[in-house]
């Protein structure tokens, strides 16, 4: 099954399901010299993240196994990989809905 878990992740990677995520600045932050203040609303959009060179080899290409050396992360995000959300935000639903995909990849594979 961590074969499965690794696809499951790729996919997300590449079709986030939330194209969006709003946050809010629990304290002020300094980036490439812009200030946000405290309380700032703040949109995160997570493809710019999946997308990003610096952060995955070749971003556009489906390669389940570049998750073979990686431990999945405690809540399933970190920083760099947050399909559901993450801390308080994160999805309910998260176990459940790789539990869906896992079914459906198996009946894609084993009937198919």
């Amino acid at each position: 099954m961590k074969f499965t878990s690794h696809v499951i992740h790729e996919a997300l990677r590449l079709a986030n399901i939330a194209p969006l995520m709003f946050r809010k600045a629990t304290e002020e932050v300094h980036i490439k010299g812009y200030t946000l203040p405290k309380g700032s609303k703040i949109m995160v959009n997570p493809s710019s993240i999946y997308l990003d060179p610096t952060v995955y080899k070749d971003p556009s290409v489906f390669n389940p196994w570049r998750w073979k050396d990686t431990t999945e992360p405690a809540g399933g995000s970190s920083k760099e990989f947050m399909a559901f959300g993450g801390g308080l935000r994160l999805c309910v639903g998260v176990d459940f809905a790789k539990l869906q995909m896992a079914i459906f990849l198996h009946c894609l594979v084993t009937k198919y």
